[in-house]
């Protein structure tokens, strides 16, 4: 997750659009826009309540969030 923004926000990512919230995270934590961008490694990874639905991520501040993802499918 990268931003140019100043604010201090409140992203959440859920399992779908109307779904479960899997991970709220602050971000960038108070703090002017950072220098690097937030990784986070996911082992194991987060679980969706159905399959084949897409992720869904929301911000609490409207500012630019760019977000950069991998996923795992499992069969």
């Amino acid at each position: 997750i990268t931003t140019a923004g100043a604010a201090a926000q409140t992203i959440t990512i859920k399992d779908a659009v109307a779904g479960t919230t899997r991970l709220v995270l602050n971000y960038p934590n108070a703090a002017l826009a950072p220098g690097a961008p937030l990784v986070i490694n996911f082992n194991p990874p987060l679980v969706q309540a159905v399959a084949n639905t897409a992720w869904c991520v929301t911000q609490s501040v409207a500012t630019a969030c760019n977000f950069t993802v991998a996923f795992a499918k499992n069969l």
